[in-house]
């Protein structure tokens, strides 16, 4: 499966990359039609890949609980951030260009506004967003 960069989708198991039809464009590693949205409402781009969820945020992943080393960024030299994320319980987003790619662990991290980025914040479980300590 190829990881296909903004404006583009690549469905599961193809080996190319296919344009969203205009007006609409897509984050970086869209896996379907149904992730190509309106520039004009970007907060409703939700994907899901392999039962996790995560939500589209303009710009490179920043701030959250533990916002220091630019939210816990991990840098790798290959596209390969989004299959990393969903095999990782501490990673809370990724943002995957053409030739490289970052993870991130802090919780509540959100894209910084810069436009040639898409901050994919993985959407966690209320159980795991709520640091309440349990009573023994």
């Amino acid at each position: 499966c190829t990881i296909c960069e903004e404006n583009f989708y690549s469905l599961k198991g193809a080996d190319s990359c296919t344009p969203c039809p205009q007006p609409l464009i897509s984050a970086a590693g869209a896996t379907s039609e149904d992730e190509c949205y309106d520039e004009e409402e970007p907060d409703l781009l939700i994907i899901e890949s392999d039962g996790i969820s995560y939500e589209a945020s303009v710009g490179a992943c920043r701030g959250g609980e533990t916002p220091g080393n630019n939210a816990g960024l991990d840098f790798f030299s290959d596209t390969d951030c989004q299959a990393r994320c969903n095999a990782d319980e501490s990673c809370t987003g990724y943002l995957t260009s053409d030739s490289w790619c970052e993870t991130y662990s802090s919780v509540g991290n959100t894209g910084d506004g810069r436009a040639q980025y898409t901050c994919m914040v993985k959407i966690l479980p209320e159980s795991e967003s709520e640091t309440e300590p349990e009573a023994e």
